[in-house]
């Protein structure tokens, strides 16, 4: 398609934007609800998210007739959710809170991580039918850490530029400038958005990263701050003051309470610390050990 652009009477990203969003044009909507669908599972409905075909090709050759039997058939019902999204998506005027919406309420968002009855591993995941684990983001991790320390990263562009600088305690989920940036970012796999491919971030965990989260001494002194606060508290709740502790721990890091059985590990290990100044560490090495676990790191 071709234009003639009345500039600077009309702005051209005007232009560009009412073709974007026309409702003739057939890529948009698909390829946005395939990346926000890649967003919020980990991978796209058509994977990876940037390979969207022009043509479909494949599986994806279908008709809207689909028969009580095709409903069966896991590509066939993959694309036909992904074209149910993207008539929701268009429909709603590209809302994209109505996108976020209608996904997370969906059983495929909402399922347990184990595999589905009957289907491997692999494939229950690859066709959503569990909910696939994997990292959370670099800003996720960072920002979680924080909140847990009350120590914010400081953040700054290897960019000349005014404004480089940004206030304390402000979130990296919020930075939109690409270059500004810190080092525990870049090593969380944060992109540096030199272009918009997916392939840019990275959320596999490094040696690197596990190396900060075992030996980082600036780590340890926030989580120690944290475990100082923990120790303080229900100081007069003589008989349930640890269970209280313990809870508040994996509130604030797992956003769930302890199990009976964490609890019972954790009452016996405290148990076993030989004087009163060791026993004072448990707090520090339970808030540690959650750091470096799985349920701490990953989206589950």
């Amino acid at each position: 398609r071709e234009w003639v652009i009345d500039f600077p009477a009309r702005d051209p990203r005007e232009e560009f934007a009412d073709w974007l969003l026309a409702p003739e044009n057939a890529y948009f909507a698909r390829a946005f609800v395939n990346r926000t669908w890649g967003w919020l599972f980990g991978s796209g409905i058509i994977d990876p998210p940037d390979d969207m075909p022009v043509a479909r090709s494949g599986w994806r050759k279908f008709t809207d007739a689909l028969t009580f039997a095709d409903v069966y058939e896991p590509e066939v019902r993959m694309d036909a959710t992904l074209k149910a999204l993207e008539k929701i998506f268009r429909d709603s005027g590209c809302d994209i809170k109505q996108l976020f919406r209608v996904i997370m309420n969906s059983d495929a968002y909402q399922a347990d991580w184990r595999a589905a009855a009957g289907m491997e591993s692999g494939k229950s995941a690859k066709y959503f039918a569990s909910y696939p684990v994997r990292r959370m983001e670099a800003e996720v991790i960072i920002d979680m850490i924080a909140k847990i320390t009350g120590r914010y990263e400081k953040y700054s562009s290897v960019i000349p530029e005014p404004f480089t600088f940004l206030p304390s305690k402000y979130q990296a989920v919020k930075i939109a400038d690409g270059s500004i940036t810190s080092t525990t970012l870049d090593n969380f796999g944060r992109p540096p958005r030199d272009s918009g491919k997916w392939e840019e971030r990275n959320n596999k965990i490094t040696v690197s990263q596990r190396q900060y989260l075992m030996n980082s001494g600036k780590l340890y002194s926030g989580l120690s701050t944290f475990a100082q606060r923990v120790a303080r508290s229900y100081i007069r709740d003589r008989r349930n003051g640890d269970r209280r502790r313990v809870d508040y721990i994996y509130l604030m890091m797992l956003s769930r309470k302890a199990t009976n059985k964490e609890y019972k590990i954790i009452t016996n290990y405290h148990r076993k610390l030989k004087d009163r100044k060791a026993r004072g560490r448990v707090w520090i090495d339970l808030i540690w050990a959650i750091a470096n676990g799985t349920e701490f790191l990953y989206y589950h």
